[in-house]
């Protein structure tokens, strides 16, 4: 699904705005509606059927658009040119492309609402023996047979990579689909050894409820020795401080999105690079983010561990933010240039539809800086593995007790990166209308073609608000840190710490007149 820009400008012949919002707007969603999707699981559905509706609806969205792509086909073999392509597509078929994106998300959102869930339920009380243990270390690989395992992995995804590049659209949906078919089967073959357990009131309806009481609620947590056990949390308190943060959040959203949009368009439009005398796809760039995405998400994993050692967990979340917001800037400030320099290329050209004289290896920076936004998004918005740290950087409550509050403060996490990424099309529409004031509908920098739109002034903009949004990060994590040492101060002075600190004091010089 990376390339539905390209197919929506080629295919469809649409302009690049109104692909960008298409991509964007489904984008956004499949990272809003999970808060949603958990509600229902947590009180009515279950993991289980969340997981298999959401499988089934993703199969049927691949699965259409791979017919629909073959009737697209049908009609261009009987007359019907590119350039009259959006008067050949008729309503139904309209209708069924945005039914089949709208499946598409609902079977995104319903993994990423239940699916950590579910898997973490299956592998509670495993307590293997230590005969069990010494057979699982044995058959468990060595360091150079895991090294060799993920070279395998990466070399088979490469090949891959290669050969969906040179497949035609139907068969680019049709296999996705099959698979996600074939794993669902295998899914629903293991029912009855699954763990299940019963829909009750789950802790987003508890928060709301906090709001409208006295803003202490009684949560239910699990504790290492597996009691039941208890606690009252200000659970509404908990997620208003994290409001300023998501807020700030919602910017990397922004500037993630147009990695699978405009990025994209600007390697469609250039040449093909070059390895050793062959030429390579564009899709070598998604394998370049994603494993560049791969090692940010893992760098700042190991250092947020190391904070946390030393004693520093509450800085990882700010610590992340600010180096996201950072990222930003420098990918936007860099993506600008490059483009720059592609349309100085393509106002030489006396055709402006030939191939710009530029290899698409010169967006391999911009991708770059691009997965280390993404790679560290992916740590804050994480499985609660990862997002450890982040527990704590929320509140004072050690993570083991609390996976419930980290599921539903992750999902609001990545929701305010949705935000983002709807709200990219709200920006690219805001620009658009101000590039026009006072002048001409020819002097947008957003035309029909992207030779003759100017992103590299929306990059620049971009770059600006980020700058901006970066400086207001900074100053909010001061607030947060003084927040908290106040806090901490607070807590020393109570009466309870003061009657302790005077029984102390009285109890040592008893002990030292006595001497």
């Amino acid at each position: 699904m990376w390339s539905m820009m390209i197919y929506l400008t080629e295919i469809w012949n649409l302009d690049i705005i109104l692909s960008a919002a298409i991509i964007n707007g489904f984008n956004g969603v499949e990272n809003i509606m999970p808060i949603g999707m958990a509600f229902f699981v947590d009180a009515f559905m279950g993991e289980y059927w969340m997981l298999l509706l959401s499988s089934l609806a993703y199969s049927c969205g691949l699965g259409i658009l791979a017919i629909l792509h073959i009737i697209l086909s049908k009609s261009e073999r009987n007359s019907c040119p590119a350039n009259m392509r959006p008067g050949c597509i008729s309503d139904l078929q309209k209708f069924l492309f945005f039914m089949a994106l709208t499946l598409k998300a609902l079977g995104v959102c319903g993994h990423t609402a239940s699916l950590s869930s579910f898997l973490g339920r299956q592998s509670q009380n495993q307590t293997p023996t230590d005969k069990d243990d010494d057979q699982i270390k044995r058959k468990r690989p060595g360091k150079f047979g895991r090294i060799l395992g993920r070279c395998v992995i990466v070399l088979l995804a490469i090949l891959a990579i290669i050969l969906l590049s040179f497949m035609p659209w139907a068969v680019n949906f049709g296999i996705p689909a099959i698979g996600m078919v074939v794993a669902t089967l295998l899914f629903v073959s293991g029912t009855s050894s699954y763990k299940h357990a019963a829909p009750q009131v789950g802790l987003l309806t508890t928060v709301l409820r906090g709001f409208c009481d006295k803003g202490v609620v009684i949560v239910q947590i699990q504790t290492p020795d597996e009691k039941a056990e208890h606690v009252g949390l200000k659970l509404p308190k908990i997620f208003a401080r994290m409001i300023p943060w998501w807020i700030i959040f919602i910017m990397c959203g922004v500037v993630s999105s147009i990695g699978d949009t405009y990025f994209l368009e600007q390697a469609n439009n250039m040449q093909k690079g070059k390895v050793g005398g062959s030429k390579v796809p564009s899709f070598i760039l998604l394998l370049f983010h994603n494993i560049t995405k791969f090692v940010f998400s893992k760098l700042i994993a190991v250092v947020a561990k190391k904070l946390y050692g030393k004693g520093f967990g509450k800085s990882i979340f700010p610590i992340g933010v600010i180096a996201a917001m950072f990222f930003s800037v420098v990918c936007c400030v860099v993506a600008a240039n490059v483009e720059t320099r592609r349309l100085e290329l393509s106002n030489e050209l006396e055709n402006s539809n030939t191939e710009i004289p530029m290899s698409m290896f010169w967006l391999l920076p911009q991708y770059f800086f691009l997965a280390a936004i993404d790679g560290i998004s992916d740590y804050l918005c994480g499985d609660l593995e990862k997002v450890s740290g982040y527990s704590i950087a929320c509140f004072c409550i050690a993570p083991k007790y609390s996976s419930s509050v980290s599921t539903y403060l992750r999902l609001c996490t990545n929701a305010a990166f949705g935000l983002g990424t709807v709200g990219s099309s709200i920006s690219v529409q805001v620009a658009d209308k101000f590039s026009e004031i006072g002048r001409n509908s020819t002097s947008s920098w957003f035309q029909e073609t992207l030779n003759g739109s100017h992103l590299d002034y929306y990059y620049l903009t971009l770059a600006a608000l980020s700058s901006i949004n970066l400086v207001l990060c900074i100053l909010v994590s001061i607030w947060y840190i003084h927040q908290h040492h106040k806090a901490m101060i607070g807590e020393m002075f109570t009466t309870p710490a003061i009657v302790k600190m005077l029984f102390g004091m009285i109890f040592s010089f008893h002990i030292f007149s006595l001497n």
